[in-house]
């Protein structure tokens, strides 16, 4: 990843297991200061096992900042980045043991609307971070790092804390998060049946820009007054959050008016004796779920299975043989030719595709129209 952020290449002897000739150039990489040199960087801390400074990258040359010398901070031996997880900054499609519970790794292409970049998903699938800079904990507590705000880090740094400002290399690789994008997925030559169906059945909780009605429309930067798990557990800055253990934000309520964020559609079995957590004081109590799930982005959902929290559900099949639709789930709601077209769209739906209204979209404008 470092010869690709800084256009070069490395020479190496496979025989003698040996370096010949690190970071020849190949091209001009962008000047600092500029939106490309800002981006890059981003991608750099994102995918780097080993570490960058956590300031004044801004006006550093791409080819002066040397990952080998900030050893440990990604993570402990450079075990492990984002990247490991999030190839391209998308998903590995795995299912890991997690503090939440069993969860499945969500891609990072509909973190953020493209069109708007203030319009930003809760995340997880409890809902119980709010940022790219939230996870500087997943350096330190997961990955074994020292992380990129400090040692100790930030204090202003807990789940729906500080979402700016914590340093350069976090607020850069939040920057370079907004520009991932999702796969070109193969167009059918009709889809209009499928959209149709989208449109009244799917739409409220998976309509908007990024496929997802869930959003940080509260206030925020932070969004809790502390650590939601800390010793005296911080609570939502904005009267209009619901909050439930965990961090969990359940709900936002303005002017009358209440978004659910957690929707309880049939995919959580508290009997599962998979539903654990895993995760230092937190192994073997049972996983959050209970409430619902912050409704996952469909973009690009053809290259996301297995589906749900847990992935559980290898094929849209299965997800419409489980995932409640009012009276019943999909597969006994919708008859076979319904599910049929549904499945060619969802199929298709990739950053070309027009969005729908979701749930989000009518909630914002009836706040906005109040007085």
């Amino acid at each position: 990843m470092n010869n690709e952020v800084n256009l070069s290449v490395t020479a190496i002897d496979l025989e003698a297991n040996r370096v010949i000739e690190r970071d020849v150039p190949i091209g001009t990489p962008p000047t600092p200061g500029s939106f490309a040199h800002a981006v890059l960087i981003g991608k750099l801390t994102f995918f780097t096992a080993l570490g960058t400074p956590n300031d004044g990258l801004l006006d550093m040359p791409v080819r002066s900042i040397e990952p080998l010398k900030f050893r440990g901070k990604a993570a402990d031996n450079a075990w492990s980045s984002c990247g490991s997880c999030h190839p391209d900054g998308l998903t590995d499609n795995v299912t890991w043991s997690f503090p939440d519970g069993p969860r499945q790794t969500l891609p990072l292409d509909a973190f953020f609307a493209k069109d708007n970049p203030v319009d930003q998903r809760i995340s997880n699938w409890s809902a119980v971070r709010g940022s790219v800079t939230d996870f500087n904990n997943n350096s330190r507590a997961v990955q074994g790092g020292k992380g990129f705000a400090g040692d100790p880090p930030n204090p202003n740094i807990y789940n729906h804390g500080i979402t700016q400002g914590a340093s350069d290399a976090l607020d850069l690789m939040t920057l370079w998060v907004q520009t991932v994008r999702t796969l070109n997925e193969p167009q059918p030559a009709d889809v209009t049946a499928g959209r149709t169906v989208f449109g009244a059945s799917c739409a409220s909780c998976h309509g908007g820009p990024k496929w997802s009605k869930s959003q940080t429309i509260y206030a925020d930067d932070p969004a809790f007054t502390a650590d939601p798990l800390g010793m005296v557990p911080g609570v939502p800055r904005d009267p209009g959050v619901t909050a439930l253990g965990g961090g969990q934000i359940q709900s936002y309520t303005a002017l009358g008016q209440t978004l659910v964020f957690l929707d309880n559609v049939g995919t959580f079995d508290p009997a599962n004796l998979l539903e654990i957590r895993g995760a230092g004081g937190k192994i073997g109590q049972a996983a959050l779920g209970a409430a619902g799930f912050n409704a996952p982005s469909l973009l690009g959902v053809a290259h996301n299975a297995p589906y749900f929290h847990d992935g559980s559900a290898p094929t849209l099949d299965d997800v419409f043989a489980r995932h409640l639709l009012g009276a019943g789930p999909i597969a006994s709601v919708l008859s076979a030719g319904d599910q049929g077209s549904l499945k060619v769209f969802l199929a298709s739906i990739d950053g070309r595709t027009d969005p729908f209204r979701s749930a989000a979209d009518d909630f914002r404008d009836v706040i906005a129209g109040g007085p």
